[in-house]
């Protein structure tokens, strides 16, 4: 039964960043020109295709937006 049996659960190390932060400032230009670009894309490219990759660089540009908050918090708490 599963009761007579020894847990095998084992203990995770934490797991950490293995070196420095990145720099937030880059992350966040980085995170400008991805969003520019998908307005750019959004506004000038025509055809019905053009929301698609609009979406896709605007979300692209959040996610590097969000690593920026990132490193700029962890900047401040070390």
């Amino acid at each position: 039964m599963a009761a007579d049996r020894p847990s095998r659960r084992v203990q995770r190390p934490s797991f950490r960043q293995p070196g420095p932060p990145a720099n937030p400032i880059v992350l966040g230009i980085i995170a400008a020109v991805w969003i520019v670009g998908g307005v750019a894309i959004g506004l000038y490219v025509h055809g019905s295709w053009h929301y698609i990759p609009a979406i896709f660089a605007c979300g692209i540009g959040i996610v590097f937006l969000r690593s920026a908050a990132g490193a700029y918090v962890q900047r401040l708490k070390s």
